[in-house]
């Protein structure tokens, strides 16, 4: 029973530092994939309750610019990751309003390129 244990507690070390060396060679990667899931969420319940003065396809343009802007390194994600906290308390009842939707748009305009009104 003891060479069990022994043997048992040895591959679950192996295991744990085969973890750490997989998530620390592939940081890069799972913080990619992090940033498109965060990104997408935000932009999925921001497009479906933008007011109608704002063109859906200039938002959806804006998100995926600020994500292609993170990913080359030209946008700092800690500046993301004010709007992501912001959204995060904005959604706690479950649903966007018109103000928080226009505050999330003004903040990633004020990251990245400004969002299209319609005429």
């Amino acid at each position: 029973m003891k060479k069990f244990f022994l043997v048992a507690g040895i591959v679950v070390l192996i295991l744990i530092i085969a973890g750490i060396v997989f998530v620390y060679t592939n940081k890069d990667k799972i913080m990619n994939y992090a940033v498109d899931k965060a990104i997408s969420t935000v932009e999925q319940k921001v497009v479906a309750a933008v007011p109608d003065t704002v063109m859906q396809d200039s938002v959806k343009t804006m998100f995926q610019n600020v994500a292609n802007g993170m990913k080359e390194g030209t946008i700092d994600p800690n500046k993301f990751q004010n709007i992501f906290t912001y959204y995060q308390s904005a959604v706690k009842d479950k649903q966007l309003d018109s103000l928080e939707v226009s505050k999330i748009i003004e903040q990633v305009r004020d990251l990245y390129q400004p969002v299209q009104t319609q005429q």
